[in-house]
């Protein structure tokens, strides 16, 4: 059986932007679930932008599902991507940090307040 190969540079755009069911790409359906090889591969076949992609339907990045779902190898992996917007607000003006706080991820907490996060609309755990 023959591996699929990924698209080449011109449709490279195209592998974080499909938008199925609820506005979410590829890349966040992957930062949901905990898949962090694919997550891995959007990003290293796709480009950096990928990891600023936000929703259509809550404006929220890979890495606010990431954190809301507890996915800590992921969580991991995107702050350490040099293009990560580790401040970016979704549609509720919650930052990743806001999310970890409301959902009680005190992992994803620390990660991200050594990273730099800010908390903007929760107090901390």
């Amino acid at each position: 059986m023959r591996r699929k190969e990924l698209p080449n540079s011109s449709t490279k755009a195209a592998l974080g932007q499909a938008k199925p069911a609820a506005g979410l790409s590829t890349l966040h359906h992957a930062a949901k679930n905990g898949s962090l090889d694919i997550i891995q591969l959007l990003i290293q076949k796709g480009s950096g932008d990928l990891v600023k992609l936000k929703t259509t339907s809550c404006g929220s990045t890979a890495l606010h599902f990431a954190v809301e779902f507890n996915h800590l190898p992921v969580v991991e992996y995107l702050l350490r991507h040099h293009d990560i917007e580790i401040n970016a607000r979704n549609f509720k003006s919650q930052t990743p940090l806001d999310i970890a706080c409301l959902h009680k991820r005190r992992s994803a907490k620390t990660l991200i307040e050594r990273a730099g996060g800010l908390n903007v609309a929760f107090d901390p755990l």
